[in-house]
């Protein structure tokens, strides 16, 4: 797709703007190809991927089926409710990013991470417990949300943070990183809108269950390779 998309945009020569120039195609193509390379070749991204999937994943059930099944036909709710819930799934998400400098330095980058791979599993978790018309009332629903407002605020803070952390210092790596980290959330997100649809809901329990241990525990794995190299560094440089 990004190499089908480098074709096309090569054929625009002229922008429109003062300062718009021919773009080359070469240099483009190689731009794209050696993005891709990231996740063969990094030590952290194979890693730190599976969470993007995991958030893409989450978000894209939470706005396909939640909104549009169980909230949509609920009883109790209905189509009229499902502007408001959105909302408050992004003022949940914008309220953590606030505080999530503060809940790092009590409980650590790990835990937190951890946490919002454990609220993917507990959204399917949670489907395959719970009927649906039980969800849709108020005394349910309301909760369920602040599990993908969690996920979601820890994607669009501390995940992103944690990037900038391991890239920042490395020359042509940092927009590499975020080119992948945002490849990988839309990945997720288009499989979800594309598949959720048509699967059951034990399909779509496992999916949230597999991918949510799966971006919780590989951060893990990330995070400490990246504490034992900085330890490593400091040490090579005689830093305490």
């Amino acid at each position: 797709m990004s190499v089908i998309s480098c074709v096309l945009i090569c054929r625009v020569s002229d922008l429109g703007l003062v300062a718009s120039e021919s773009i080359m195609l070469r240099f483009t193509l190689s731009d794209a190809v050696k993005s891709s390379f990231i996740i063969v070749e990094d030590q952290y991204f194979f890693f730190i991927g599976w969470f993007q999937l995991a958030s893409g994943l989450s978000l894209s059930f939470v706005s396909s089926y939640v909104y549009g099944t169980i909230i949509a036909r609920s009883e109790v709710l209905g189509h009229s409710y499902v502007g408001l819930l959105a909302a408050s799934v992004v003022i949940c998400a914008a309220f953590l990013s606030m505080i999530s400098s503060t809940l790092i330095a009590y409980v650590g980058k790990q835990l937190v991470i951890f946490i919002a791979g454990a609220c993917i599993v507990a959204l399917g978790i949670v489907l395959l417990l719970v009927p649906d018309d039980e969800l849709g009332t108020w005394r349910c629903i309301c909760p369920y949300l602040m599990l993908e407002g969690v996920t979601l605020g820890v994607w669009e803070s501390l995940n992103k943070a944690i990037v900038a952390d391991m890239y920042g210092t490395i020359p042509n790596k940092s927009e590499d990183a975020f080119a992948m980290l945002y490849f990988f959330f839309f990945v997720g997100n288009g499989f979800g809108f594309f598949f959720f649809g048509s699967m059951t809901r034990v399909g779509m329990v496992f999916t949230l269950i597999i991918f949510g241990l799966l971006g919780g525990c590989m951060y893990q794995i990330a995070l400490q390779r990246y504490n034992l190299n900085n330890c490593k560094l400091k040490a090579e440089n005689g830093i305490s």
